[in-house]
């Protein structure tokens, strides 16, 4: 890939790759190489791209100013050619202005749909709190909504396979957002602080025992883990929906956290 990659997803036919990277855009690719004769290096020397290339010279420039501007123009041109190809097709479709964390691609069933059609569309999240709301392929470049209410960067993002109109988001500020995505609308806010500090003091019992038998010892620990009362920031580093079957369908979510 050009830059790093930071996630991806499959369209449901299986045949495209979405991948986003940490510099906001997300590439189309092909799940299966294509054999096309346009990615195979050029045999004409006429074919061969252009390459930008300086009309100055070491010999018409005299400045230190201008000097130093012609060898980076240079090392440019030679960056470009010394790039390698990447050997299969690859498309930006869209972009975010900051650092994309994380891309859904959905198909919303007809039932789910606001249009009351089937249709495809593409979720994607990124540090300045924004929540993309995007066509399908082909016309990702479509923006539809945006679902507004973080306060901190968004990390990830998690559709229910039993309620593909329902989005759950987390990030760095301390709580879950509960969206009806299709339509831009905030169900539920759910504080995370609350159950972790919960689970947090239920613990807290072997962690000030074992805080005593360390003093009791003389032993002290570098690596001392922060107490119930220490913990302030939340940040969500993952988000799974699990299914459950039995009898009427219903699910679950984790969400794991760091803080």
């Amino acid at each position: 890939m050009p830059k790093r990659p930071c996630s991806i997803a499959v369209t449901p036919d299986d045949k495209t790759i979405l991948c986003g990277d940490k510099f906001g855009d997300v590439y189309n690719l092909p799940l299966h190489a294509s054999e096309s004769s346009d990615l195979k290096p050029p045999q004409d020397a006429k074919e061969t791209p252009k390459v930008f290339k300086p009309s100055a010279s070491e010999l018409t420039v005299h400045t230190k100013k201008n000097r130093m501007t012609l060898q980076n123009q240079l090392r440019t041109a030679q960056q470009a050619r010394d790039k390698p190809s990447l050997g299969f097709e690859n498309k930006v479709i869209l972009g975010h202005v900051s650092l994309l964390t994380d891309l859904k691609y959905i198909l919303l069933p007809a039932d789910q749909s606001p249009s009351a059609k089937s249709r495809h569309y593409l979720l994607t999240s990124d540090r300045d709190e924004h929540i993309r709301v995007s066509r399908g392929l082909p016309q990702s470049h479509i923006t539809e909504l945006y679902c507004q209410g973080h306060t901190e960067f968004v990390s990830k993002l998690c559709v229910p396979d039993w309620q593909r109109d329902v989005l759950i988001s987390g990030g760095g500020d301390s709580f879950l957002l509960v969206w009806r995505w299709p339509m831009g609308s905030l169900l539920q806010k759910v504080d995370l602080n609350q159950p972790v500090l919960e689970y947090l003091q239920f613990h807290s019992q072997g962690f000030h025992q074992s805080e005593e038998n360390g003093a009791q010892d003389g032993l002290s620990n570098p690596d001392k883990k922060s107490s119930p009362a220490e913990i302030t920031d939340i940040a969500v580093t993952g988000i799974w929906a699990m299914q459950h079957t039995a009898g009427e369908v219903t699910g679950e979510l984790i969400v794991s956290c760091e803080g």
